[in-house]
């Protein structure tokens, strides 16, 4: 992210965010990180929602609520699954 102000003008709290990380690339890295899991689990949980598979779903969902944790700080507050 090279324009960290547009993450800032909607919600994200970048500066906690690179507390957490240390850098503007390891931010960016676990941003493309995350896009890249969610490419495989949100088909999965869309799959394990529809068999009403709850455990696998939490499973998935939960993994991404944790990534978005270190990408945003208030992001926590905001997904519900």
């Amino acid at each position: 992210m090279k324009d960290i102000e547009v993450l800032k003008k909607n919600g994200i709290d970048v500066d906690r965010s690179l507390e957490l990380l240390g850098d503007l690339d390891t931010y960016d890295e676990m941003l493309e990180s995350f896009l890249e899991e969610s490419e495989v689990r949100l088909p999965r949980m869309k799959e394990a929602k529809e068999k009403a598979d709850l455990a696998n779903y939490a499973i998935d969902a939960h993994a991404m609520k944790s990534c978005l944790l270190y990408t945003s700080d208030a992001a926590d507050d905001r997904i519900s699954v």
